[in-house]
């Protein structure tokens, strides 16, 4: 996985998931691959997450008194730049969070490889597709450079990872040159900076994974949500095309139909794994990121390093909770556009004398309606809650700025306190 995120290979990116994943399914068979391609990684990447999650808890409780070299060579980065310790906390959320994406990556059921991924990238299949026309564009053809498109460009955030380990060096490096007297004194000043720099590619290994496990689930969710919006505009055609025999509008009306369940499956699909990752990363990285905005707006270091780190990640949370979020409900709401034409076409039909003929398709098309329009609407949900809409996500929206604003008021009043403390001090 990591040459072609390293070399921006977009197809190649999705194409050695689909690969692993399958060693996976057929770990019974090929149980030397599946142990040394995945169970064997995987098994390194928890105990990496393992060890920054209980690093990050210990300085959260007790980096509060300790001085700037404590700091540097345990690379708190939290106490660095003068942030409450129990900031940790947000840093033990991503440890976690990295954790269950990559098991949910290669560990859960997940049809998505299967039956969209698979088909369409590693198989070049056709069939996939209601038609295979999408517009005035090849439908896969189509696929493929919309896929190169939007992987392609987050895989350039690959590049924001690398100058962020840059930065975790240059960090070192100055903490080195500027306490070298300290570092060359001793044995144990030798065995401190051992333990800086081992900590610094620890940090750089945490940073690389959790930039290549959000990167990989949001590439093959959003891909497979191009593939369904495409498959929604075609089902979608079917009820817009031109006929002019009315005994042509069963055709039309069964047609959509058959279409639309199956980009029912397929959205199921799909949700199974993104609505437990957009629900964690939502859970975990809202709070946190109107943390970072509020320390970023009012701090007042002048360290471009660390301020250039904490900007990143920023933009990164912010991307994901809005954009990606948005997509997920401008789907949903894609999926039911087509439903005041169905039901218009249905009456038309129901209508014309040759409706009385088919008994059978005049029930088939009443379940479809009682199960389909619903108050329960079917889509993409956040987990097994609520499902996704424009309603909901401008609820969150809401949720979001009423959390950045309480996290600056608490912000401003701590600051305040410290400010009347150093006051008290020096009267």
């Amino acid at each position: 996985m990591i040459r072609p995120m390293i070399m921006i290979q977009p197809i190649e990116y999705i194409k050695i998931y689909c690969h692993h994943y399958i060693i996976f399914l057929d770990r019974s068979i090929r149980y030397n691959e599946f142990n040394h391609q995945i169970r064997k990684p995987i098994q390194a990447i928890h105990l990496l997450m393992i060890i920054w999650g209980s690093k990050c808890l210990y300085y959260s409780v007790y980096s509060g008194n300790r001085d700037k070299i404590w700091r540097g060579c345990n690379l708190d980065i939290i106490g660095m730049i003068s942030l409450d310790p129990m900031a940790n906390i947000f840093c033990v959320g991503f440890s976690i969070q990295i954790s269950i994406y990559i098991h949910m990556l290669y560990y859960w059921k997940n049809q998505m490889v299967r039956s969209i991924l698979e088909p369409t990238f590693v198989q070049k299949q056709t069939n996939i597709f209601h038609h295979h026309k999408y517009r005035h564009y090849n439908a896969i053809d189509y696929v493929w450079k919309q896929a190169k498109l939007l992987i392609g460009t987050l895989l350039l955030f690959v590049w924001i990872i690398y100058f962020a380990c840059l930065l975790f060096t240059i960090i070192a490096i100055k903490l080195m040159i500027e306490n070298f007297d300290y570092f060359t004194k001793n044995i144990n000043g030798y065995i401190r900076l051992l333990q800086l720099w081992s900590n610094t590619i620890v940090m750089q290994c945490c940073y690389f994974i959790y930039g290549h496990a959000n990167i990989l689930i949001s590439s093959i969710c959003q891909t497979s949500l191009i593939i369904l919006n495409m498959k929604i505009w075609q089902s979608e055609q079917f009820l817009n095309s031109n006929y002019n025999d009315k005994i042509d509008f069963k055709y039309k009306l069964s047609r959509f139909q058959e279409t639309h369940i199956k980009n029912l499956k397929h959205t199921e699909y799909i949700n199974e794994i993104s609505g437990p990752s957009l629900l964690i990363f939502l859970f975990i990285n809202m709070p946190s990121n109107c943390y970072l905005i509020i320390f970023l707006l009012d701090n007042n270091i002048d360290d471009w390093i660390h301020n250039t780190c904490i900007l990143i990640l920023c933009l990164q949370q912010i991307i994901c909770i809005l954009c990606f979020h948005l997509a997920f409900a401008i789907s949903n709401q894609h999926y039911h556009r087509p439903s005041k034409s169905f039901l218009s076409l249905l009456i038309r039909w129901r209508l014309s004398s040759s409706s009385f003929k088919c008994l059978r398709y005049r029930l088939k098309s009443s379940y479809y309606i009682q199960a389909f329009h619903t108050d329960n609407r079917y889509g993409f949900t956040y987990g097994k809650l609520e499902l996704i809409s424009m309603m909901e996500f401008v609820k969150y929206m809401l949720l979001y700025s009423q959390l950045l604003m309480f996290v600056c008021q608490n912000f401003l009043m701590i600051q305040l306190e410290m400010e009347l403390a150093k006051s008290h001090l020096f009267i």
